[in-house]
């Protein structure tokens, strides 16, 4: 059974141990500016809603959210990793430009990848940082008068660095500025602002395999993976908060939603439903990362449900604060599907019609790492049941952004303003091509330009090479053309070599594609 979503909202607001509060002063003007709501969320697929298709997992508030605006069928994230998908969305430059160009663990500082020394010691935590002087769409806005906060997971520098996103724009934040310590739902703390707020769990190291003592198939087994404190509950909650304490000012919420990446961990109340649903299923051991899971497609299903459970949860914060009407909602994912760490995309058909596998989904460059739904609503501006068939792509939010709120767009910006076909008008700008760009798993690139789309691959390494696929007659990138079509490929490689710039942290240089 679904949570009541307004009693929930009522105890949001009244239970909450902390606040997002901002000191701006009321907006007084007549005209006022809208609200800017993103919600990102990681590693959801393109079809694992409703609205696209999606049979197995219910999904009601985002499909209703898709009905009352425009939903995109040909929408990219800019990368298929999490951190330089977030910094291109926020620059607005593809990641062949950006700061953030793969995960970076910043090795150097010490014992990182040490679970217990980073909990003990704060300068371990986090990736490498965004430096400090990126232009983001949360200075641009917050510039204009706008309170800007953010929830969930960042991932482009700790609380602690450069990389803070206090530093970046944001006048608050709650959440995970690490991604190795979003690798567990039940943390030991999260962060609020440069403080860290313990969420009272104990300690679960992640990544670990089912004891081999251990019967798989007895629920017992997999107890001490689901503790007291589930950290989207936290986050969600602040989220609520930050509507609350600031709908009398126009703001920009990011809310970067952990759901439904990877590890399969969600309270069992949400399961049981899921395990009616689907009967029987084999246990995840925890053989390929993440956790040990009893059902892991009930799991994820659940996951992906409570997904859709926070956005109508905020939807209806907007409503019951007066604040809806006058609020765009841009739903996106920052990654495309999963098919790793007990995640069964397959079964799900989480990438649509897009096949999934090894060397496929997020952390890969194939339309299965990096399509993803897009939802736009605006009640004031964008007409419902829009299904709008424009390539898009995850750069585009910050100019998009940027042309609601009446401020000007970076000049080193790639994206385009999607607001033009939002409100039903002509898009007059249209991308010449697209280009993604990640410096994991050996260093790839990928270029689309009309029906053709060129995927470079072990850039960073020896024998690098390049397959071309025509996706118009193969959607599902399974015959590599590029022989057949010497020209093409000269041409997009020429593209993508005056596209990208060399970046300025060594550790994203792609060797192949350097001078």
């Amino acid at each position: 059974m679904r949570y009541k979503l307004r009693g929930f909202l009522l105890a949001a607001s009244t239970i909450l141990p902390y606040t997002l509060l901002a000191d701006r002063p009321s907006d007084s003007v007549a005209v006022r500016k809208p609200n800017i709501v993103v919600v990102l969320a990681s590693d959801l697929g393109y079809g694992d809603l409703g609205v696209y298709g999606q049979s197995k997992i219910e999904t009601p508030y985002i499909d209703r959210l898709a009905s009352q605006g425009a939903r995109f069928t040909n929408f990219y994230s800019g990368s298929s990793s999490f951190a330089p998908s977030l910094c291109s969305m926020l620059t607005g430059k593809h990641v062949g430009k950006a700061a953030i160009r793969g995960t970076d663990e910043w090795v150097e500082r010490g014992s990182v990848m040490n679970y217990v020394k980073v909990l003990m010691d704060s300068t371990l935590e986090g990736q490498r940082p965004m430096p400090l002087g990126e232009e983001t769409i949360a200075n641009r806005v917050r510039e204009k008068g706008y309170v800007t906060g953010a929830v969930g997971l960042w991932g482009l520098g700790s609380a602690t660095t450069q990389g803070s996103p206090l530093l970046h724009g944001f006048d608050s934040f709650y959440g995970y500025t690490c991604l190795r310590q979003a690798q567990t739902y039940y943390p030991k703390y999260l962060w609020r602002n440069d403080s860290k707020v313990s969420m009272d769990n104990a300690l679960v190291f992640p990544n670990m395999k089912l004891p081999t003592n251990a019967d798989p198939y007895k629920d017992e087994s997999y107890l001490s993976y689901t503790l007291e404190h589930y950290a989207p509950d936290s986050i969600l909650m602040a989220a609520l908060r930050f509507v609350e304490v600031n709908k009398s000012n126009p703001f920009f919420l990011l809310y970067s939603a952990q759901l439904p990446q990877a590890p399969l961990q969600v309270p069992q109340e949400r399961v049981r439903r899921y395990r009616l649903k689907f009967g029987e299923e084999e246990p995840y051991l925890g053989l390929n990362g993440g956790c040990p899971n009893r059902t892991p497609r009930a799991t994820y299903a659940a996951m992906v449900s409570y997904l859709d459970d926070q956005v109508g949860m905020l939807v209806e914060k907007l409503k019951a604060e007066g604040v809806y009407d006058n609020t765009i909602i841009i739903f996106t994912s920052a990654t495309g599907a999963a098919s790793q760490s007990g995640v069964d995309g397959a079964f799900f058909e989480s990438a649509g019609k897009h096949p999934l596998g090894k060397g496929r989904g997020s952390g890969f460059l194939f339309e299965s790492g990096i399509k993803v739904p897009m939802i736009a609503v605006w009640p004031s501006v964008i007409a419902p049941n829009q299904v709008v068939d424009q390539i898009g792509i995850g750069y585009d939010v910050f100019s998009t952004l940027a042309d609601v709120a009446g401020v000007d767009s970076v000049a080193s910006g790639d994206g385009i303003s999607l607001l033009p076909v939002l409100k039903g008008k002509s898009q007059e700008n249209q991308h010449e091509y697209l280009y993604w760009e990640n410096a994991d798993n050996l260093g790839h690139i990928a270029l689309r330009m009309g029906k053709w789309k060129l995927l470079g691959r072990n850039m960073s390494y020896d024998e690098p090479y390049f397959e071309l696929y025509d996706l118009e007659a193969d959607p599902e990138e399974n015959n590599d053309v590029s022989e057949q079509n010497p020209d093409v490929v000269c041409r997009m490689v020429d593209l993508i070599l005056n596209a990208r710039t060399s970046p300025s942290i060594s550790s994203f240089k792609l060797r192949y594609l350097e001078d």
